[in-house]
């Protein structure tokens, strides 16, 4: 049986009983939420084909070359002073692209493209967590707040309820801290901090 689409205030109503913020905040939290869900419903949702990033990036490294081979022309024939600055910038968009041109920017044979809504809603989600000092830290579970939170934005976004999330959850699970971090937050314990 079809269940009826949701209403963007039933969403933003469960996303609020996601996050439990105080009783004082509720209404901030309605609005950041609602405004949230605005935010990533103008995110452009089109996929940039590879064969196209691979033209843009040589019409880009021919447009560098071109004017740094100029400024170089240029300056030898007008008795201009180097001007080191522009050729040093020029030099560092070329390595820059240099580095892209290694980078895999296909997708394996028969693998689903990335969407792009759920990758967006996880973010949002995770931000959002993230900026509650009462909320834990975001954690990988499919009953945890990220996930139903990330599904609530989802929803929010395409209307489509249930999507399986985990998948992009992983890939953007937080960082666990290095041994330094761990350090300073156990003496900000034993401080009273």
């Amino acid at each position: 049986m079809h269940t009826p689409k949701r209403t963007r205030e039933e969403i933003v109503t469960d996303a609020l009983k996601v996050i439990a913020p105080p009783a004082t905040l509720r209404d901030k939290w309605h609005t950041r939420i609602g405004n949230c869900i605005d935010g990533l419903e103008r995110i452009p949702r089109e996929h940039i084909r590879t064969r196209d990033i691979k033209k843009s990036l040589q019409a880009y490294e021919k447009a560098l070359r071109a004017a740094r081979k100029a400024s170089l022309s240029f300056r030898l024939w007008q008795y201009i002073a180097p001007n080191g600055e522009f050729i040093k910038q020029v030099d560092e968009q070329l390595a820059a692209v240099e580095r892209y041109k290694g980078t895999q920017w296909g997708k394996d044979k028969g693998a689903k493209l990335i969407d792009l809504d759920a990758e967006a809603a996880v973010q949002s989600a995770r931000d959002l967590i993230e900026c509650c000092p009462w909320q834990r830290a975001p954690a990988v579970s499919s009953k945890g707040a990220w996930h139903r939170l990330s599904s609530l934005l989802y929803e929010g976004i395409t209307g489509t309820s249930n999507k399986g999330l985990m998948h992009y959850l992983r890939h953007w699970k937080p960082e666990q801290p290095d041994d330094e971090e761990i350090e300073r937050q156990i003496a900000r314990v034993r401080n009273g901090d």
